[in-house]
């Protein structure tokens, strides 16, 4: 009797204990995400009070057995419940910090000799002479330099040239033996005409990653409440990276968002990667707008800062494998396309003019696809609002409740922002307190075709001359939506 007795004991104690801490546990992180309004709080405080007092209620009196066993059973099911709510819970908190964490920025460099040369390592290049660049990525590729020389155990013979065209002249030439670089400046000389087979005329012996400052995210925006939520912008990078969000790589997506949570409208502003441009680093000589990427995200925000005459607050920044991940995770989306076609990278998926339901990988083709449409990148940008768009709306769904764990997955290591969480934290509970959805409205840039030398090669290539006309405009309308004017762009 004693034992049974002490049986029902520790099942009491084991079930209320349960419940209670996790309970408590899952109060208190729902209050850590700073997202959910004091109604909904307090509403959900009082339901996981409720459920422990029902629990304690049916387990008070273990000599009513039937109750008593109602009530474990009760218990049970509860605690996994409660246990799958601080899952949930602590992977929203552990994914949002990782991504508003801004991680540190790094670039490879890379010893590249001709594919004839004999030298198969480092060992084997005793008295090479090494071609470097004068001034472009001199800081990091000077920490390379130094790293080989303690690898070595002697200094190395060096000549500095002036472009990434001179640097491959001077080692085709036989002027240097080999020369150390940025992995970036083997792919612009890959898009050269003259520099087209590069890949297939170096070697590279080995590839040194190194770190740069950790970029500091811009907590200046922060608000105070909902009420106190002031409008922002938002520099939306898009790579191509093969090495992670961390690795410097080219922009080959450049969208400014103005957003207004009191009017609850977006902008979108959508710049071309060709658009030729004073880089803000290059001492007014213009570049490509997509070679801002190789000396990192901020390069590219005060790029178009100076352009639009603007201030960006924070970056969101995007690996396309990434994009994928996030439709996918979302159960896909619907896209409008004012064309029919076939996207070359698509696997002969066929995009309809009208609404189109898209798959990750779908969705990836479609915002990648230029060649089929007469204005090429222009559309493909107007493309690419049209996909964020379509994921806003998703997000803002029903059913993205039921996907929550797999958007978690999705998200962690697809993007990184500047974005602090408290500012996120209050425009979902902004939401959740009114509802309603978001006004979207875009606007692309144009501009004429060219033949330019850009800042960061050396060597003729094609670009995109800027209509200041459309500049301007652009520039008003982010004006606009931040002063509280209703914008709509036909």
């Amino acid at each position: 009797m004693a034992n049974s007795q002490d049986r029902i004991k520790m099942i009491k104690t084991a079930v209320l204990g349960a419940v209670g801490s996790l309970a408590l546990v899952l109060a208190v992180m729902l209050a850590l995400t700073g997202m959910l309004p004091v109604r909904y709080l307090v509403l959900a405080w009082a339901l996981l009070a409720a459920a422990v007092g029902l629990v304690i209620f049916l387990t008070w009196d273990p000599e009513k057995r039937r109750r008593f066993r109602a009530g474990s059973i009760t218990g049970a099911l509860l605690a996994g419940l409660l246990l799958v709510g601080v899952v949930a819970a602590g992977r929203a908190l552990a994914v949002l910090n990782n991504v508003t964490t801004p991680g540190t920025e790094m670039t490879d460099i890379g010893i590249y000799v001709r594919r004839e040369d004999p030298a198969e390592e480092l060992g084997d290049m005793t008295g090479y002479t090494y071609g470097i660049l004068e001034a472009l990525e001199r800081e990091n590729v000077d920490r390379t330099v130094a790293d080989l020389e303690d690898r070595l155990g002697h200094k190395l013979t060096l000549r500095e040239f002036g472009t990434p065209v001179q640097l491959a002249e001077a080692l085709f030439g036989g002027q240097v033996d080999a020369i150390i670089c940025s992995v970036l400046y083997l792919e612009l000389l890959a898009d050269t005409e003259d520099y087209g087979d590069v890949m297939d005329r170096v070697r590279e012996i080995t590839r040194l990653t190194v770190e740069l400052a950790q970029r500091e995210p811009d907590n200046s925006q922060q608000g105070d409440g909902p009420e106190g939520l002031m409008p922002f912008t938002v520099y939306i990078s898009g790579i191509d990276s093969q090495h992670g969000l961390s690795t410097r790589s080219r922009s080959d997506v450049n969208i400014i968002a103005a957003v207004n949570p009191q009017t609850r409208q977006v902008l979108l502003v959508f710049t071309p990667r060709d658009y030729y441009v004073p880089l803000s680093i290059s001492d007014g000589a213009k570049d490509k707008l997509t070679h801002a990427g190789i000396y990192g995200v901020q390069v590219c925000m005060d790029t178009l800062e100076m352009l639009y005459g603007i201030e960006l607050d924070y970056y969101f920044q995007l690996d396309f494998s990434g994009f994928e991940n996030i439709v996918d995770s979302l159960g896909g989306i619907t896209v409008y396309s004012p064309y029919d076609f076939i996207p070359l990278h698509g696997e002969g998926y066929h995009v309809e003019q009208g609404e189109n339901q898209m798959n990750g990988k779908q969705a990836l083709a479609f915002v990648r696809e230029r060649y089929a449409f007469k204005d090429g990148d222009f559309q493909r940008g107007r493309n690419l609002m049209e996909v964020i768009k379509a994921v806003m709306r998703k997000a803002q769904s029903a059913e993205v409740l039921t996907n929550y764990l797999s958007l978690m997955d999705a998200v962690e290591g697809s993007f990184e922002m500047s974005v602090p969480y408290d500012q996120i934290a209050e425009l979902v509970k902004d939401q959740l307190d009114n509802g309603g959805g978001w006004d979207v409205q875009t606007y692309s840039v144009s501009g004429s075709n060219g033949s330019e030398i850009p800042w960061s090669l050396g060597s003729k290539q094609y670009v995109m001359i800027p209509d200041q006309t459309t500049v301007d405009a652009a520039k008003r309308l982010i004006e606009q939506v931040q002063s509280g004017e209703t914008v709509k762009i036909p």
